[in-house]
């Protein structure tokens, strides 16, 4: 939908995300906005972000803010995949 929507589910949810995905080029807010955002929310939470530029682009435009993993588009479902199974193992666990 659109960054927004990310953090007014974030902040709703009754149970705290297992990770999020964001794009860079989101619509109402963007992507960098929202990992700002979602980083003062929970400064924990695994994001991976998405974009049509590269990763050193898009890295740039995030001012520092750190994310989990980065899938340039187009991506394979199968990358998604593999990068999700890379952050569950590597990421400190999650409460439920």
């Amino acid at each position: 939908p659109d960054g927004k929507r990310a953090i007014e589910e974030v902040k709703r949810a009754e149970e705290p995300f297992r990770f999020a995905i964001l794009d860079l080029s989101m619509p109402v807010v963007d992507g960098a906005e929202a990992l700002c955002a979602l980083r003062m929310l929970d400064p924990t939470l695994p994001v991976i972000m998405t974009s049509g530029y590269d990763e050193s682009q898009t890295l740039s435009r995030l001012e520092g803010g750190k994310i989990s993993g980065f899938l340039q588009k187009p991506y394979a479902l199968e990358r998604l995949e593999q990068l999700i199974k890379e952050i569950a193992r590597t990421e400190p666990e999650r409460p439920a």
